[in-house]
């Protein structure tokens, strides 16, 4: 082993080992194996013992270029604060663009607020006039209802009325014109009567026959009867009026008109309790 370090570093070649080519190393002499490396200090070396280490030279500080001195900044540097300049442009955009844009949404959310609001009232103003409107066709049907039930009453009760009152109304057109037949006969038979009697008594009789007669015609009168009085030479009426006894003429304008008018006619309504007794005139 010794001869072939030596051979190592005297550059010689090594022998053949067991068939292993020869290889041929170059030394360099300028840096020797021997020379020592400093080792670096230890934090627990104490300022005197790192005394004899060799200072490190400082590296001179550049001073950034002054804004006045245009020849100091380089191209590169000038790119690079334009770049710089640029993208804080850009940032500074994109924040007023999210102002605006929140500024924007915020009003929105404002507007839409009001808009919800707006359409609830009306939902709930159209909601009121729906119902309105139903109690006014509902209050509307009832009027009807009412109306229409007020006259069925109307009717019930003049009819109900009528079939009550009827026999007693008819007992009275009867007594009157009873009463005013015999108030007729007085008159006629005046001068006869009083021959027979006095004058006094006639004057009595007749007096108490106008007395009744209007009477029972105000009592009818309240009971709801119309008294119709008819006169000579008018038209006849079928239903209102009732021919007793025809008189021959031979003047065609009255043919078929009134002669005479024996009693008036009673109505209840449209009833007719009791028509008019004429006498109507016939060509003969």
């Amino acid at each position: 082993m010794d001869e072939k370090f030596q051979a190592i570093f005297a550059g010689e070649e090594l022998p053949d080992n067991e068939g292993m080519p020869v290889i041929n190393i170059p030394i360099q002499a300028e840096s020797p194996i021997s020379e020592s490396v400093p080792m670096p200090m230890n934090e627990t070396e104490s300022p005197a013992e790192s005394s004899t280490e060799t200072p490190r030279e400082e590296s001179p500080i550049e001073e950034p270029p002054t804004k006045g001195n245009d020849s100091a900044v380089s191209p590169e540097e000038s790119a690079e604060s334009e770049e710089d300049n640029s993208l804080e442009r850009m940032w500074e955009c994109f924040d007023e663009l999210n102002c605006a844009n929140d500024a924007s949404n915020a009003k929105l959310s404002a507007i839409m607020s009001q808009l919800d609001s707006m359409s609830r009232e009306i939902s709930r103003l159209a909601a009121y006039d729906k119902a309105v409107d139903t109690l006014k066709v509902s209050l509307a049907a009832n009027q009807n209802s009412e109306k229409n039930l007020y006259k069925e009453v109307e009717e019930y009760k003049k009819d109900t009325y009528f079939t009550n009152i009827k026999p007693f109304l008819m007992f009275l057109v009867d007594m009157l014109c009873e009463m005013k037949k015999s108030l007729s006969q007085y008159r006629d038979d005046k001068e006869e009567f009083i021959a027979e009697n006095n004058e006094n008594s006639y004057n009595e009789i007749v007096g108490l026959l106008e007395f009744f007669i209007g009477s029972f015609e105000n009592q009818m009168k309240i009971q709801g009867v119309d008294i119709i009085s008819f006169e000579s030479d008018s038209d006849y009426i079928t239903g209102q009026q009732r021919i007793s006894k025809t008189v021959k003429t031979d003047d065609l304008a009255k043919n078929g008109k009134i002669a005479a008018v024996l009693s008036d006619c009673y109505m209840y309504g449209t009833t007719v309790l009791r028509p008019a007794k004429v006498t109507a005139y016939k060509l003969g």
